[in-house]
């Protein structure tokens, strides 16, 4: 389990340096942008424009290629560059307009780092493009955040913790089943963004309007949050929940394997708790193995049945229910 562990870890690690390597260059490039807008502007002169092609194996992409010459202080700088962060893509007529708006010979705004005067663009300002990368990287991102937050809790949390015990109205909970709300949220962030990408991409050539890009990223965090708050009111409802009232001495056992509805149970008939393993088919077919934490109740002339709580393909998070619940539970562990 640690080699596993460790194997996990390090191909988060490798996974996080490419990822972050993207987000810092997509990043950097705003930022820049945005700076430059700031910066000191002077006439310039185009000396060098047209439209560049790359060809590999998945086709073909297109860029802008320019230079231009400008003064500052009486000194002569020649540029290269129309814009910080650019990107090569697959539509051509955007590189097309940007040829035809800076021709050779034209006269243009050239707007330069005063530190540093042969640093210099020919447009400023955030554009759709810079938030449509964004968009691109958003899944990796929440793959990333889902990653490293699991990673954490395997190494920090207690046992107990991983098993989502909480107390609510002086009762203590075992969530058994349901994904969290923040994962429901951040799945249909992710979701939103990955279907947004190919929607938006194709209907403007993967290069959108700024007004466009900002509408997109409003309606992909708004699908985030309306998902994530379903799942909030569903999961507080406690329908997935065995619940423990100290108090009274009973459980409420969620529907489960073999249980149509909620079922109550005196602590009292609780004997043990045990570990059961089943195979069963899945939905494709395959046999899977499935370990269902069960409790073993005491019936009436000195019989007994086993009611299972539920069916785990986790045998290490089964073992830890069966022993937190045998804690609780049998004689033994019974509060006083």
């Amino acid at each position: 389990m640690r080699v596993l562990y460790a194997v996990m870890l390090l191909f988060i690690l490798a996974a996080t340096a490419l990822v972050l390597a993207f987000d810092g260059k997509i990043l950097y490039g705003i930022a820049r942008q945005s700076l430059a807008a700031f910066h000191p502007r002077v006439s310039g002169t185009i000396t060098h424009s047209r439209v560049v092609e790359h060809r590999d194996s998945d086709g073909s992409t297109y860029g802008f290629e320019v230079r231009y010459v400008h003064e500052v202080d009486g000194r002569r700088y020649e540029g290269s560059q129309y814009r910080y962060g650019a990107w090569h893509s697959s539509n051509r007529s955007a590189a097309e307009d940007l040829a035809r708006r800076f021709p050779v010979g034209a006269t243009a705004s050239v707007f330069y780092d005063p530190e540093s005067p042969e640093d210099a663009v020919l447009i400023t300002g955030v554009q759709g493009m810079d938030l449509f990368l964004l968009m691109f990287m958003n899944p990796f991102n929440l793959v990333l955040l889902v990653g490293w937050r699991g990673a954490l809790r395997v190494l920090r949390d207690k046992e107990e913790d991983q098993l989502g015990v909480f107390t609510r109205d002086g009762r203590v909970h075992v969530r058994l089943e349901g994904v969290s709300a923040l994962a429901v949220g951040v799945m249909a962030l992710g979701g939103a963004s990955f279907l947004s990408i190919f929607a938006v991409g194709f209907v403007t050539g993967f290069e959108p309007p700024l007004a466009v890009a900002v509408l997109t990223w409003v309606a992909v965090i708004a699908t985030g949050v309306v998902f994530a708050r379903r799942q909030r009111a569903k999961l507080d409802s406690g329908e997935y929940d065995l619940i423990l009232d100290e108090t009274t001495r009973r459980l409420s056992l969620p529907v489960g394997p073999g249980r149509g509805k909620r079922l109550d149970v005196p602590w009292s008939q609780v004997k043990s708790v045990l570990l059961e393993k089943s195979t069963r088919k899945d939905n494709e077919g395959d046999m899977v193995t499935v370990w269902c934490p069960t409790l073993v109740l005491s019936v009436s002339q000195a019989g007994e049945r086993n009611e299972a709580l539920v069916e785990w393909s986790d045998e290490h998070k089964a073992e830890v229910l069966v022993k937190w619940l045998g804690g609780k539970l049998t004689p033994r562990g019974r509060p006083r």
